[in-house]
């Protein structure tokens, strides 16, 4: 609603490709532009975000300055816990994710989502148990 641009990855993308898990938060990689991660720290403050490894730290100026950086950050909201991406191994550009993405309705609320391919090349590269797993499930054409 606030027109942040993002794209969806992890647990609930692995969904969206029809294998549902369980997760415990939202991960989304969201566009670069000045303009738009405004818009998201805002929404942040809106849900009354808190670093998620230091409670008592609101989002604010460092953090606003930390998204202008291309730095991830990790946020508990009131709805829950949301992991920012901007930099990690395996993960391709926003504007890459962007041209690949799919569109998804997830309880009545239309999200963009990376692809199959980006995904489980993010889910290699990362190598992570929890990635190995979801890895066999997207491959997996049995079902």
């Amino acid at each position: 609603e606030a027109g942040v641009e993002f794209v969806v990855v992890g647990g609930v993308a692995v969904a969206a490709h029809e294998y549902v898990r369980a997760t415990e938060d939202v991960d989304l990689i969201p566009s670069p532009d000045r303009g738009n991660l405004d818009r998201l720290a805002n929404v942040l403050v809106a849900l009354e975000g808190r670093l998620t490894l230091n409670a008592e730290r609101t989002i604010g100026d460092v953090e606003r300055q930390a998204l202008h950086q291309g730095r991830n950050l990790s946020v508990s909201t009131k709805h829950g816990d949301l992991d920012v991406i901007q930099r990690l191994p395996g993960v391709p550009s926003y504007d890459s994710l962007r041209a690949d993405a799919i569109r998804v309705e997830i309880d009545d609320v239309e999200l963009t989502v990376c692809s199959r391919e980006h995904l489980m090349s993010m889910k290699r590269a990362r190598g992570a148990p929890i990635d190995i797993a979801d890895l066999e499930r997207l491959t997996d054409t049995s079902e």
